[in-house]
């Protein structure tokens, strides 16, 4: 198209009362100031002024083929099933009483990462859907939390499960470990086992009081009050998305409206592939709104921006989905990073040990350049004739 023309109508522009001037000053107050704009304003900003620019995560979507090093162009949609042929890290944030609990699973290559599903669950929510199934919440929230975990192991088969400590951490995590709630061919989840000093997961501890007990070890307990922790992973996880290595579903209508038809096919009611759909669009919009602050001590702080809650009091954009892609990638970039490590060969021994050669054989490990120039100098011993 060369001739068109834009036509902006803000709310201002609309007659008196057609819309509630009570429900606009709410949404004013409680949501993103770049939301406001497209929803009530009908101004769409260029880029959003966050930590994770929205330009940026959008470049990682998989709408056309995004080339990379090893795996060659990608493009993939949302799953509601994985590949046991596969490995795939779950990023799970813990809720709070009014907070999602937020599970992101990661499918892992070579060279980059997939978000593939995301799942969100709150308290209020789970008593809609057990009153709508003319049930009664018998088992309490975390409880069911845990089911969905190990149901989801079943169809996304994973080693590395990171949890955050805060707000019902340790609950979960306890729950996971209960063996009054496993089912047949099941075994208690236990927090992992450091391997010493130089293991990958420095943030771990060792020597914890679950390490001599029999189970899977496959929990990562991570705090966020751990500063190093964060910094590394939020500069990490911006790193990724501007390297192309961690990717996000392809999203249209048309994917939508497919999705819808293929839920109706299979009588999904819930936790539906149209829902895992938008659940990551909600994970764009939540580290669109991530910014970058420092507090008086000089401490780097990732947070949502401040709204005003019902009753004046001051509250923040919810990031649950966040946390959970943020801890979740984390562990991945720790996985590469140990599978990087070089293979260090111990050279030389004792005199008569190793057999006499013309002295063209490497004597150091390291760029070939340097060990070119090494070979034939070093080596040699004195011989009584």
């Amino acid at each position: 198209w060369k001739e068109f023309s834009v036509i902006r109508a803000p709310y201002q522009c609309l007659p008196t009362g057609f819309m509630d001037e009570t429900q606009i000053a709410q949404a004013k107050a409680t949501i993103h100031r770049s939301t406001y704009l497209m929803e009530y304003g009908a101004c769409f900003a260029d880029d959003s002024d966050g930590f994770f620019r929205r330009s940026l995560i959008e470049s990682c979507v998989t709408n056309q083929p995004i080339n990379t090093p090893v795996s060659g162009p990608v493009q993939f949609a949302c799953e509601l099933q994985g590949d046991h042929r596969k490995k795939y890290i779950y990023g799970i944030d813990p809720a709070s009483e009014t907070d999602n609990f937020a599970i992101v699973v990661l499918e892992c290559y070579g060279d980059h990462r997939r978000i593939v599903y995301s799942w969100t669950i709150n308290r209020q929510e789970l008593r809609q859907r057990m009153k709508n199934k003319g049930q009664t919440l018998e088992r309490s929230f975390y409880v069911y939390c845990a089911r969905k975990i190990r149901d989801l192991m079943k169809i996304f088969p994973t080693e590395n499960i990171v949890i955050d400590s805060q707000g019902g951490g340790h609950t979960i995590a306890e729950t996971l470990r209960d063996i009054k709630e496993l089912e047949e061919n099941e075994q208690p989840l236990l927090p992992y086992i450091k391997g010493g000093d130089d293991d990958v997961f420095w943030w771990e501890e060792a020597d914890k009081p679950t390490d001599k007990e029999a189970g899977s070890h496959i929990l990562h307990i991570v705090n966020f009050a751990n500063a190093k922790f964060i910094y590394e992973s939020n500069h990490g996880l911006r790193k990724d998305f501007e390297d192309k290595k961690i990717l996000l579903p392809f999203f249209d209508s048309v994917a939508l409206a497919t999705s819808a038809a293929h839920d109706k096919i299979a009588h999904r009611e819930h936790d539906t592939l149209e829902d895992a759909m938008m659940e990551i669009e909600e994970l764009k919009d939540e580290l669109s709104t991530i910014i970058h602050t420092q507090t008086t001590s000089g401490r780097d702080k990732w947070d949502t921006p401040e709204v005003k809650l019902p009753g004046g009091k001051k509250g923040r954009l919810r990031k649950d989905r966040y946390s959970a892609l943020l801890i979740g990638n984390m562990v991945a970039r720790c996985m590469i990073n140990e599978s990087l490590r070089p293979v260090y060969e111990a050279r030389g021994g004792f005199a008569g040990q190793k057999r006499i050669n013309s002295g063209s054989d490497k004597l150091y490990i390291g760029p070939d350049h340097i060990t070119k120039k090494m070979t034939g100098i070093y080596g040699k011993g004195v011989v009584r004739g």
